[in-house]
């Protein structure tokens, strides 16, 4: 399933577990537990977030007028944001150390344990995480930290960094943009990977697993260890994601042994049926080395384009266009083999006649315009369009 509201970038979260896995792995675990608490009309994030869907488009409303409406009403919208997953906020100077000196930051919630501890930061508005990113606007802090005459801190990106790099820094920094939530996670942060949610899409959508979900990647309840001890949930979801990606890692490697085992036994079934045997064609060892090579080559190809129908914001196949999806796309062939086949199918060259075509639309392009193919620049853009990409791969 795909939850349009998240950015899961640098893959935080595996993209196959986020999409796929998560939600079982939560409707066993927290949701059942929260299920529990609701019973006994206990508040939880999931209840506080569904509940926050009609006063968040009415702050969004009044934010739009910004000659009545300034940082305080957006101040008060990140406090119901914070209180709806389950944090108790509470806007307060904080003094943090760093290299041997005391520093004051505005925070909006604070929660400090040795070795942990969740704060959140206040920046401008925005309602797309895109959005949220730009430093000379929405990303910039409704607070800038002064360090000293000459330095300062302008940024929610770079205030979380900083923060980071503390004596006693905290595990989680939320950036709250009012429509947007970004997760930092002191972890990988530096490595430029981090969850982030735009409300906005994700109440608009309204969809209750979406919303389920987002509540427990970004609620209290989730960022917090248990009080018995051990790790944070969350942290325990990330572990589950990584040992999620090095089984389908194995299992792609085998896979793809075995696939280059059926292609290459394929093709030396065609020499054959030509007359001829391998040896004839060319050294065996030689033969093996370019077989191997090549159906590799073919199996990424096809690797590569079944990441990018997963990945529509890439640009590199047209999956928004029904002409694409009914005749061209690798999900239409993977349908078409997955059913049983009548014996006159057997010995048939569509499949690989399919992918020819689309690997060769691929690399060259397609930009149809009266019957003109790829390349024209005077393309008016109507119907099925592929930029070409020009790639070693194809």
């Amino acid at each position: 399933m795909s939850f349009e509201s998240l950015t899961n970038r640098g893959e935080y979260l595996s993209a196959h577990y986020l999409a796929e896995v998560l939600p079982t792995t939560l409707k066993g675990g927290l949701l059942k537990r929260w299920a529990d608490e609701e019973k006994h009309d206990r508040a939880t994030p999931r209840t506080g977030l569904r509940g926050l869907r009609r006063d968040y488009f009415t702050a969004k409303a009044e934010l739009a007028d910004t000659d009545l409406f300034g940082p305080d009403r957006l101040r008060k919208l990140h406090a119901e944001v914070l209180r709806a997953l389950g944090f108790e906020p509470e806007p307060q100077p904080l003094t943090v150390e760093r290299a041997g000196r005391d520093h004051e930051i505005t925070v909006a919630f604070a929660e400090r344990a040795t070795g942990h501890g969740i704060l959140a930061i206040e920046c401008g508005w925005a309602a797309d995480t895109d959005a949220a990113n730009d430093p000379t606007d929405a990303g910039r802090l409704l607070d800038p930290v002064i360090l000293d005459s000459t330095e300062r801190i302008d940024t929610g990106a770079k205030l979380a960094s900083w923060l980071f790099a503390t004596e006693n820094p905290p595990r989680y920094v939320l950036i709250l943009n009012g429509g947007v939530i970004t997760l930092a996670d002191r972890a990988v942060w530096g490595e430029g990977r981090y969850l982030a949610v735009s409300l906005d899409i994700a109440f608009g959508r309204n969809e209750d697993r979406e919303l389920d979900v987002i509540a427990a990647l970004f609620g209290a309840d989730s960022l917090r260890p248990p009080a018995e001890g051990g790790s944070e949930p969350l942290a325990d979801l990330v572990a589950g994601s990584r040992q999620h990606a090095v089984g389908v890692s194995g299992e792609l490697r085998e896979g793809l042994r075995i696939s280059v085992e059926l292609i290459a036994n394929e093709i030396l079934d065609r020499i054959r049926q030509a007359g001829h045997q391998p040896q004839q064609v060319m050294d065996l060892d030689e033969l093996a080395r370019e077989l191997g090579r090549e159906a590799l080559r073919y199996l990424y190809r096809i690797l590569f384009l079944l990441y990018a129908e997963a990945r529509p914001e890439l640009g590199v196949l047209p999956v928004d266009d029904p002409e694409y999806v009914d005749g061209y796309s690798l999900a239409r062939l993977g349908d078409l083999i997955a059913r049983q086949l009548p014996p006159s199918a057997e010995g048939g060259f569509h499949l690989y006649e399919s992918l020819a075509l689309l690997f060769g639309m691929v690399n060259e392009g397609h930009r149809p315009r009266d019957g003109h193919r790829a390349g024209e620049r005077d393309s008016d853009g109507v119907g099925l369009r592929f930029e070409p990409m020009r790639s070693d791969l194809f």
